[in-house]
């Protein structure tokens, strides 16, 4: 956990999708900014129908509706780190990448959020395009997990070889740091390693994996967020990674039940 002082105000944007069930998406990410100490505006671009054992549907905000979000949230409060997830159409994407330039929003952190945990995709059929052509270059960090992270890249993720493979591909389409997140690759059976790549190295950061009966909901969401409230907060790209996979450590270590996370602990 990142020390607090009462003191400091550190607001953050999350545009996302929202969960009813309250596991991921906006809730997660506003539960996740709270406990580490940021306070959380949020726009919301879908809505979602789901809960920990099942995505059902969702439904996209119109676009207009998204960007009034946006523009009255920083209005009121210039956010220090913007966070985004589940964007779900072309249109709410394209109007994101255009509030972000036009509000010149920084340390923006992407959670892609293109697959569902089935691999069934979420978004409309030419939204990677858009988001390779339109977005990514605006982001100060992009945190693929593997299906993702081979979506992006176009190849397939086997080894620790094609992680950094896939990484430096994704580089290439602009944004500052890659992560490409480790609880969804299987080639190391003791140890979840996260890998970033900034464009003159790789770090990896690497926790033995904890094994439950059953799969946490919204990790992604809650890595990504913590990410942004620790960028938020002053800390550097290294520093950020490390607080936010221990924040999600300690949400899973601590959870109420199974595959919910708790962000109390």
């Amino acid at each position: 956990m990142i020390p607090q002082n009462k003191n400091d105000f550190f607001p953050v944007l999350s545009i996302a999708g929202s969960d009813n069930s309250g596991g991921a998406g906006i809730q997660a990410d506003i539960k996740t900014f709270m406990a580490m100490g940021c306070f959380g505006l949020s726009a919301v671009a879908s809505v979602t129908v789901q809960n920990p054992d099942k995505f059902a549907f969702y439904e996209a905000v119109a676009p207009a509706l998204v960007y009034q979000q946006i523009e009255y949230a920083v209005n009121y409060c210039k956010p220090l780190a913007v966070k985004t997830g589940m964007l779900a159409t072309v249109a709410n994407l394209q109007v994101v990448a255009k509030a972000i330039a036009d509000f010149r929003l920084p340390s923006l952190v992407m959670d892609p959020v293109l697959a569902s945990s089935n691999g069934e995709m979420m978004t409309e059929a030419n939204y990677v395009d858009i988001l390779k052509s339109e977005l990514i270059g605006h982001c100060f960090v992009i945190t693929p997990n593997r299906m993702e992270a081979e979506i992006l890249s176009g190849i397939s993720i086997e080894s620790y070889d094609d992680v950094q493979r896939a990484a430096h591909i994704i580089f290439e389409m602009g944004p500052k740091n890659v992560v490409i997140k480790g609880g969804h690759l299987h080639f190391d059976n003791e140890n979840s390693v996260d890998t970033l790549f900034t464009g003159k190295g790789y770090h990896k950061y690497s926790f033995k994996k904890i094994n439950f009966k059953k799969s946490f909901h919204g990790t992604g969401c809650t890595f990504s967020a913590a990410l942004c409230a620790s960028l938020a907060r002053g800390f550097d790209i290294q520093k950020s990674i490390e607080y936010a996979k221990l924040y999600l450590i300690g949400a899973m270590q601590s959870s109420f039940f199974p595959g919910v996370l708790n962000h109390s602990a």
